[in-house]
Order: structure tokens, then C-alpha cells, then sequence
């Protein structure tokens, strides 16, 4: 078994399954691999924004009028914890998304605005292209989570 592969059974069978960034992170590497096939047997980067952008789609559902909430929901002094770090800036993202397009987003209105600003970033008005940056960049910020405990340390294939 070559060392990613390695990593991912690791990842997937001995790891804690307290949270769904570890499943999130291999989802987004498989979209991934699938819209931008490459050649076999060969590292492959994977920069941190473009994991971050697949998890913006994956998690858009995860906030709103009915918020999914990450793993168990123990209460703590400062807060309720084990949830996803980026849930605020998430939220917003998608209000302020639902106040410019003057709809409730459904479940693909993530990919919807990702396409819009990844593509044609002049018809989103520039507060909203700011947000975006900033949701996916704390986004990517929470990418390095699963990614700092894939495997069994030292220098590993997912070098994103």
C-alpha cells in the first residue's frame, strides 16, 4: 500500500470519529481528485484554499435556519463546544448571500456562490466577495486540523 493510501486507512480506521472535519477533509481530497484527475503514483499538492473551498459546499447546509450541529454538544463555561470553528463566518457568508440574491439559500446555494466567485467575481458586489475571502480563509485555517493529525507524524503525503 503506497503512503497515502496508508494514511487515509489510518485516518479511517484508527482515528477518532468525534468530529466530521477528518471525513470532510477526505470527501473534499476525492472531489478533488475526481473534477482534476493527475497522473498515478505521483505526490500531488493540495493547497489549503481549495480544500477550504470544497468544505464552503459541504458545510453551506450545516448553517441557517436549522443549524447541523458537529458532535456531541457538551456545554462548557465559555461556550458550547466541538462545534465547527467556522460557523460564524459561515453564517454570515450565507446572510449576507440570502440578503444580495433575496432568496433562502438551499442546500447548493454554497457551490452556487463559489461559482460565482471563482468565475465571474464583477457580478458579486465587492462587501460579498470580501466576505467570501475571509469564510473561506478561516475555513482554511480549520482545514489544518484533520490535516496536522493525518497519519502517524513526520512529513506525509497530504502536504497541503
Amino acid at each position: 500500500m503506497d503512503d497515502g493510501r496508508a494514511i487515509l486507512a489510518t485516518l479511517l480506521r484508527h482515528e477518532a470519529k468525534s468530529n466530521s472535519y477528518k471525513f470532510a477533509l477526505v470527501r473534499a481530497l476525492n472531489d478533488l481528485a475526481l473534477l482534476h484527475p493527475g497522473p498515478s503514483n505521483q505526490r500531488v499538492i493540495v493547497p489549503l484554499r481549495v480544500v477550504a473551498e470544497r468544505w464552503l459546499v459541504s458545510y453551506w447546509a450545516f448553517v441557517g435556519d436549522a443549524p447541523i450541529y458537529q458532535g456531541p454538544r457538551p456545554r462548557r463555561a465559555a461556550g458550547t463546544g466541538q462545534d465547527l470553528s467556522f460557523r460564524t463566518a459561515l453564517t454570515a457568508l450565507r446572510g449576507a448571500w440570502e440578503a444580495w440574491t433575496g432568496t433562502r439559500s438551499g442546500p447548493a446555494d454554497g457551490a452556487l456562490l463559489l461559482a460565482a466567485f471563482q468565475v465571474g467575481r464583477a457580478s458579486l458586489p465587492e462587501p460579498l466577495q470580501r466576505q467570501t475571502r475571509a469564510t473561506i480563509s478561516a475555513i482554511a485555517h480549520a482545514v489544518r486540523q484533520p490535516v496536522r493529525y493525518a497519519g502517524t507524524g513526520g512529513a506525509h503525503a497530504l502536504s497541503l
